[in-house]
């Protein structure tokens, strides 16, 4: 639960075998970290069942000691909206990291640096995004949904960086590149 502006960091890892929740709005310097990969518990889901604003760090991350993963991460926002004016990553080793449900992507910045994938939350959902969207080298952001590049949207990727949509792409006022 965030209620103010201290400097935090937390790490869910769903080690009770039980989904968070995710109340408040994060801060710069909050970051929250939803770490897949301990093998003997099943998959973290973070939820948020409110709308909320991140101006601080969400990562969704795939960590086994030693390297390799497998396993995945969510963020559900069941019908809620993430606005990011911070930095969302996604680093999942080997696993998938999901986004579930709308985001609005305004000036901050979305880091796919493995693969990812845009999911529907309660219903079909959209990425909008006047921020930054940059796909790593080998990552791959694939998704069924609605994604609008709207004006300020960047959205490139390096190497054999790829975006692929089965669902609605919309190049409005932003760049798309790479």
């Amino acid at each position: 639960n965030f209620t103010g502006t201290g400097k935090s960091s937390f790490v869910y890892e769903n080690i009770n075998n039980a989904p968070e929740t995710l109340t408040g709005n994060l801060a710069a310097g909050q970051s929250v970290e939803v770490r897949g990969g301990i093998s003997q518990v099943p998959d973290p889901t973070l939820s948020a069942t409110a709308s909320f604003t991140n101006a601080g760090a969400i990562k969704l991350d795939c960590y086994i000691s030693g390297g390799g993963c497998g396993g995945n991460e969510y963020l559900n926002l069941s019908g809620a909206t993430l606005t990011n004016t911070g930095t969302i990553t996604t680093a999942s080793a080997g696993g998938t990291a999901h986004l579930q449900g709308n985001i609005i992507n305004q000036g901050g910045t979305l880091e796919i640096n493995d693969t990812a994938a845009f999911e529907a939350g309660s219903s079909a959902s959209t990425l909008t995004n006047d921020g930054a969207i940059s796909i790593a080298d080998g990552a791959t952001l694939t998704t069924g949904q609605t994604i609008e590049n709207g004006v300020g949207g960047s959205i490139s990727s390096s190497g054999s960086g790829v975006l692929t949509t089965s669902g609605t792409f919309d190049e409005g006022a932003g760049t798309t590149d790479g």
